[in-house]
């Protein structure tokens, strides 16, 4: 098998992440490059402030 074949790319890591976790947002807040947060985290973080 060639090389290219096998070579995982940032996409196909980024696609197995999203399949594995059960929600995502993507979020921007005005910065230069949006990051990834599961919906668990949020979770954490809303119980923590309240």
């Amino acid at each position: 098998m060639r090389r290219a074949k096998r070579q995982v790319t940032d996409i196909d890591l980024i696609k197995k992440f999203v399949d594995e976790v059960e929600v995502v947002r993507i979020a921007i807040n005005g910065e230069k490059y949006p990051y990834v947060v599961t919906s668990k985290f949020w979770l954490f973080m809303e119980r923590r402030s309240s």
